[in-house]
């Protein structure tokens, strides 16, 4: 949790973010479709910012550099004999070689992480339940539906997520998100949107990343975000690891 030591720390955050090799992720778990996380689903393509479009001083935080995640540690006072877990949960056997990934990435620029399963009933409790069942994918996406994905799963107190832990605990973030909900229009919620993602990476409250696949999830190459389809709030978290603050 951002809001728990060390990761309450902006420094331990960006020096994880850039021990990840998300090229290497890419390669070795995800396959040949490149989906990248973040706070929009790339299921949005016309809601989505890519990082290469943020600041340089932003897009610094996805580069993959263990020595400079390790001086950040230095910096923050992290020591590599202190041990610090992994919780992840086994729903989807692509998470467990995931979650070694990040273990042994962390371990390379000198932090110590262990893993350790968590019970798929308590991450249900605390996750936010939407509801999914006919979820508009694609260009065609609008506040409604973008807002189902980024305001209820990251804000706090809406009506849709009252047992919702999955919120960021940021003021800047939660009044974007506010001035999100409350836009009157497309032009102006696109803005707000692209000042969310940018602050997501600048402050590492989520861990840009190439999406693990699922057979569940839409395989943009093949179905050209076109249409809509049921949904599973289950899988929806499958495109970003989130700092649950």
């Amino acid at each position: 949790k951002s809001t728990q030591k060390p990761f309450d720390d902006v420094r331990v955050r960006r020096a994880l973010s850039m021990a990840i090799d998300r090229e290497g992720w890419g390669k070795t778990l995800q396959g040949t479709v490149k989906m990248e996380a973040g706070p929009i689903s790339w299921a949005y393509p016309n809601w989505k910012m890519p990082p290469t479009e943020m600041p340089k001083d932003v897009q610094q935080w996805l580069k993959y550099d263990p020595a400079e995640a390790r001086k950040l540690l230095d910096a923050a006072g992290i020591k590599s004999s202190t041990e610090y877990t992994l919780n992840y949960y086994p729903y989807d056997p692509t998470y467990q070689p995931l979650a070694q990934a990040i273990i042994d990435w962390a371990g390379k620029a000198g932090m110590t992480i262990k893993g350790k399963v968590y019970e798929y009933n308590n991450w249900l409790a605390t996750a936010f339940i939407g509801t999914y069942t006919d979820l508009l994918y694609g260009p065609d996406a609008g506040i409604d539906r973008v807002s189902s994905g980024l305001v209820d799963r990251l804000s706090k107190g809406t009506k849709n997520n009252p047992k919702n832990h999955s919120n960021i605990s940021d003021d800047e973030t939660q009044k974007m998100l506010k001035d999100f909900w409350a836009a009157k229009d497309e032009a102006t919620a696109k803005d707000i949107a692209r000042k969310v993602q940018t602050r997501s990476v600048d402050q590492v409250f989520s861990i840009y990343s190439p999406a693990p696949q699922s057979p569940i999830l839409w395989d943009p190459p093949l179905q050209n975000f076109e249409g809509q389809r049921p949904f599973n709030h289950q899988f929806f978290y499958k495109d970003a690891f989130h700092w649950l603050a």
